[in-house]
C-alpha cells in the first residue's frame, strides 16, 4: 500500500545561521531515510520573528504503512500531517492498539522528562532563595 503525506516542520531559534543549518540537516535526513521517498518538497527562508528566526519545510512523502509515518512523526515531529493518498485506509485492531501505545509511551515519557525539569527548577529557586 502507498500511502503519501503532506507535512510541515518546522524550527525555530537563533542565530540565523544555527536554524538554517539545523534545517539543512532535517532536509538530509529526509532524503537519506529508506523508509519513505519525498515527492515533493518547499523550503522556507528563515524570518525573524519576536526575536527569534524561523524556518520551516512543506514535504510530502510516500510511505510503504503506517508504521513509518509514525515513525516518521516520532523522530521529526511535525506540526502537522494530512494524509493525501488513500482516501480510505483499513485499520485492524492489533495495529491501531499499538500505535496508540506507542503513543502514550511518548506522551509518558515526555511528561516525565516535564516533571523531572519542574522538580529541579523548584529546587535551583530554593537554594537560590536561601543563598540571599
Amino acid at each position: 500500500m502507498k500511502i503519501i503525506i503532506k507535512s510541515i516542520i518546522e524550527i525555530a531559534g537563533f542565530p540565523k545561521e544555527h536554524i538554517e543549518d539545523t534545517m539543512q540537516k532535517i532536509v538530509e535526513k529526509l532524503k537519506n531515510s529508506k523508509d519513505w521517498e519525498i515527492v515533493e518538497q518547499n523550503l522556507g527562508e528563515a524570518k525573524e520573528i519576536k526575536n527569534l528566526w524561523s524556518t520551516f519545510i512543506d514535504v510530502n512523502i510516500s510511505f510503504k504503512d503506517l508504521n513509518k509515518i509514525i515513525e516518521f512523526c516520532f523522530a521529526f515531529l511535525p506540526s502537522s500531517i494530512e494524509i493525501l493518498e488513500p482516501g480510505n485506509l483499513n485499520l485492524d485492531q492489533k495495529n491501531l492498539t499499538l500505535w496508540f501505545n506507542d503513543i502514550l509511551t511518548a506522551l509518558h515519557k515526555y511528561d516525565m522528562a516535564l516533571k523531572k525539569l519542574i522538580i529541579e527548577n523548584k529546587l535551583l529557586k530554593r537554594r537560590l532563595e536561601s543563598d540571599l
